[in-house]
């Protein structure tokens, strides 16, 4: 009666399919594969000359530039996502277009599934997929580790804007993963927010 979702999925399945590679590579290949982006999108996990690397944003601020050169300019897998996820789809189609795609699949899988009851988003980073799951009676945890360099990109800051006080609860993941586990493992047995409707998760 769970089901796991994520707002980048659908993002992952389009950028698969526009670029002709395996979906899995945009959730274990995002920083060590690049993507030809002005040609003709060859793929290669041979890291290119630094000066041919571009970020999303070089591209979105000098498209032109990049489109008409005679050099071959390639990007992270990651920072296709953010190109297309970002730039193309939130800037040009709606700033909702991933908000959109989960409310509407979400729908879909409630009245299809009648034992379908909760629902765990494993990635939120814009304020706007915030404020969906405040909306939606969601229960937001920020999990936070020292020495994890955050991603330098527009995808991943938006949500520093969130008042810690915000979230219903902050998690100091900095030991080991059965720690973290354990400690998930509290917080959903120990308060009011889970009770009498916490998955068994042994028996799963």
């Amino acid at each position: 009666n769970c089901t796991c979702i994520a707002f980048a999925d659908r993002l992952k399945q389009i950028c698969a399919d526009l670029f002709g590679i395996p979906i899995e590579y945009f959730y274990y290949n995002k920083g060590t594969a690049w993507i030809c982006i002005n040609k003709d999108f060859e793929y290669t996990e041979t890291h290119p000359a630094d000066e041919y690397i571009i970020t999303a944003e070089d591209y979105y601020s000098c498209k032109d530039n990049y489109m008409n050169s005679t050099h071959r300019y390639y990007m992270s897998l990651r920072e296709i996502l953010v190109y297309v996820g970002t730039y193309v789809c939130q800037y040009t189609i709606c700033r909702n277009v991933f908000v959109n795609s989960i409310s509407n699949t979400l729908k879909n899988k409630f009245h299809n599934d009648q034992f379908l009851k909760y629902v765990i988003c494993t990635d939120v980073r814009f304020v706007h997929e915030y404020d969906f799951i405040k909306k939606n009676n969601g229960i937001m945890i920020n999990i936070v580790r020292k020495g994890v360099k955050q991603a330098d990109d527009i995808a991943e800051h938006e949500m520093d804007m969130i008042d810690p006080e915000n979230y219903n609860y902050i998690i100091k993941n900095d030991g080991s993963y059965e720690d973290l586990f354990n400690i998930i493992w509290d917080i959903t047995h120990k308060n009011m927010e889970f009770q009498n409707y916490t998955i068994d998760l042994p028996s799963r």
